[in-house]
Formats: C-alpha cells, sequence, structure tokens
C-alpha cells in the first residue's frame, strides 16, 4: 500500500503543491466580508482547505495521459491486491488534507504577517477538523461514484456538493435549533462532524471496495 501512496505523490503535477495561491482572491475578500464572525469565517477557511485538497486528490489520479480504464490496468498490473488500491487511495486523503493546509497556512501566514491583511484562523483546532472532515466527505462521495460510473459523473456530482456546502452551511449556522438531534449537532459540532465523516468514510470505503474488486477493467 505504501508503493501505492508513493506513486500518487511521484504523479502528482507540482503546481499542485502550490495551488493555494490561486485562492489569494478568496482569502482577501472572505476574509474581510466575515471578520468577526466566529465560526463562519473558521467553515469559510475550511472549505478553502479542504477544496484544495480534494484538487490534489484529484490530480493523482488523472495525472498519467492515459484513459481511466487504462490507468486502472496500469495500477492492477503491479503485484497488489485491490484492497490495498482501495487502502492507499483513502490513506492519501488525509495525506493531500495535510498538504493543502500547509499550504494554505504558509499562505495566512505571509498574508497577516508581511502584506498585513486579515488572516483566516488557521491554527485553530475547529478549522482543522472541519477542514479534514469536508475533505474526506468530499473524497467518500467522490471515490464511489468514479468507480462504478467513471470520472465525469464524479465530477459533476462533487461540483454540485462543494457548492451544496459553500451555500448551506451558512445557512445552517443561522439556524435556531433549540430541541432534537439538529440541537445536538449545534451544540457539539466538531464531535458531530467527526461522527458524521467516520460514518459517510467507512460507509464510502466499503461501497468502493465492493465495485473496485467486481469490476473488470
Amino acid at each position: 500500500m505504501f508503493q501505492l501512496m508513493l506513486k500518487d505523490i511521484y504523479i502528482q503535477r507540482k503546481t499542485a503543491f502550490i495551488a493555494p495561491v490561486f485562492l489569494l482572491i478568496y482569502f482577501l475578500t472572505m476574509g474581510r466580508e466575515l471578520e468577526n464572525t466566529g465560526s463562519l469565517i473558521a467553515m469559510a477557511y475550511s472549505l478553502a482547505v479542504a477544496f484544495i485538497a480534494f484538487l490534489m486528490l484529484v490530480y493523482s489520479n488523472f495525472n498519467t495521459g492515459e484513459t481511466e480504464k487504462m490507468h486502472n490496468r496500469l495500477v492492477l498490473s503491479l503485484p497488489v491486491e485491490r484492497w490495498s488500491v482501495i487502502n492507499a487511495k483513502y490513506v492519501m486523503v488525509s495525506v493531500w488534507w495535510l498538504c493543502a493546509y500547509i499550504s494554505c497556512t504558509i499562505l495566512a501566514f505571509i498574508l497577516k504577517n508581511v502584506f498585513h491583511e486579515f488572516s483566516f484562523p488557521t491554527f485553530d483546532l475547529n478549522s482543522l477538523i472541519f477542514s479534514l472532515c469536508i475533505t474526506y466527505i468530499l473524497a467518500a462521495v467522490f471515490y464511489p461514484i468514479y468507480y462504478k460510473f467513471g470520472w465525469k459523473a464524479a465530477q459533476i456530482l462533487i461540483v454540485g456538493l462543494f457548492f451544496l456546502f459553500s451555500f448551506g452551511l451558512g445557512k445552517l449556522l443561522s439556524l435556531d435549533v433549540k430541541s432534537g438531534i439538529i440541537s445536538m449537532v449545534f451544540k457539539y459540532p466538531v464531535i458531530s462532524c467527526m461522527i458524521i465523516t467516520l460514518t459517510i468514510a467507512l460507509v464510502s470505503y466499503f461501497l468502493s471496495l465492493r465495485i473496485y474488486e467486481k469490476k473488470e477493467f
């Protein structure tokens, strides 16, 4: 599995590691608009990190110059089991998230200390956990759809899901819910997010594994 993870790193586009630079305008505009808004700004930063992490994930899967079927044939021609391929993909999600988080943190630090612009709460524990959770949720939706229906179907779904996160979370945080299960989510947002993410990721993993083991390439 480790060799498969190295393979994804080796074929990654070098420009992907500096992708956070493209978030410069986003940081500057959203930073000013969301300043002193508490959880909203933490969520905005989390979305930015998750977006870059997912972008790196996609680049590592589709940067071989081969078709989807040929790419999988090349991978399976190696002395590896199919479950190892899926394991490597899901573990690599956290690796790409870490790369994105470090890159975004460096960019935000430069904006704050060099250009004296507003900075997102980069070392905030909530932002760290939320960004990792959102990254895994995006990946968890992406992989089963990709292995079942192909890249184009997965791409369309993920674009819609990302915008749903972007516009839906703000509305969700503005709700005033005082009872029921939803109230528990608001009371313990970090724990709730972790539980929801773990559930979705586990379902996605076993679904992707089942699809990949049965699919002919």
